[in-house]
């Protein structure tokens, strides 16, 4: 009737907000979208995802103040931080790990919009921005050299030869480290930093994992790697000189 249209356009809302944001149980497609080209997956990590969430939120924050739907939200949030976090910590293929930490990411952005924190939210689009943008396009030269391998389990050792990647890995992967740490000291809500807490954590460890899979020992196949490398390109460094300077500044 009358009186249920308004709840439902809110709940179609919140919905909206959740799949955009590849939060649970919406968020299938963002791993789909890993089979793309690596500028293309770059685009939607570091800009559409977020953005458009962000977006979103905005618009509908009325909505869902006035049907009561923010503690749905941020637990949904919070449930798909987590899940996400520890999904892409268990991963093996390199462009999953970096999709779901974006979703991780996306909820720590959610849960600082929700909490009217909306300082803090444009400072973890900005930093998650430059950082995925330098991360997909750094393991982008990885995978070229590579001959296009994308499994974790199949290379390793590569600093020795992509000496370039694995610095701007290591940035990249820091500024992701530390917008979470950002998340933590901003948050005034003991439980809320104590889920911060825990999703920086799995982040940290998922993308340390994934350089130390790739860039400093011989973990697996190496010596097969190493025989078929091809050098990076000359595009994809210039590419990534201009995003880890911005990357830097932004920080």
């Amino acid at each position: 009737g009358k009186e249920s249209s308004p709840a439902l356009i809110a709940w179609i809302a919140l919905i909206s907000i959740l799949i955009k944001g590849g939060q649970i149980p919406f968020g299938l497609w963002v791993a789909e979208t890993m089979e793309t080209p690596s500028p293309v997956a770059a685009f939607i990590n570091s800009l559409v995802i977020p953005v458009s969430t962000f977006i979103l939120f905005n618009t509908f924050a009325p909505l869902l103040i006035m049907h009561d739907l923010m503690p749905w939200l941020c637990t949904i949030a919070i449930t798909s931080a987590l899940a996400s976090s520890t999904a892409a910590l268990v991963q093996f293929e390199i462009k999953k790990v970096l999709g779901y930490s974006t979703i991780a990411t996306t909820s720590l952005m959610l849960l600082a919009l929700a909490n009217n924190n909306t300082s803090l939210a444009l400072i973890i689009l900005t930093l998650h921005a430059v950082a995925k943008s330098l991360l997909f396009l750094t393991y982008a030269s990885v995978i070229q050299a590579a001959s296009g391998e994308h499994d974790i389990r199949a290379i390793g050792g590569l600093g020795k030869v992509l000496k370039f990647s694995y610095l701007n890995a290591v940035i990249g992967s820091v500024i992701i480290i530390l917008l979470t740490c950002i998340y933590i000291l901003s948050e005034t809500s003991p439980a809320y930093t104590l889920v911060g807490t825990v999703i920086a954590a799995l982040v940290t460890l998922s993308l340390l994992r994934l350089i130390a899979y790739t860039f400093p020992g011989k973990l697996f196949g190496i010596d097969a790697i190493i025989a078929r490398l091809k050098p990076e390109s000359k595009q994809v460094v210039l590419s990534v000189i201009g995003l880890s300077t911005i990357a830097i500044a932004a920080t």
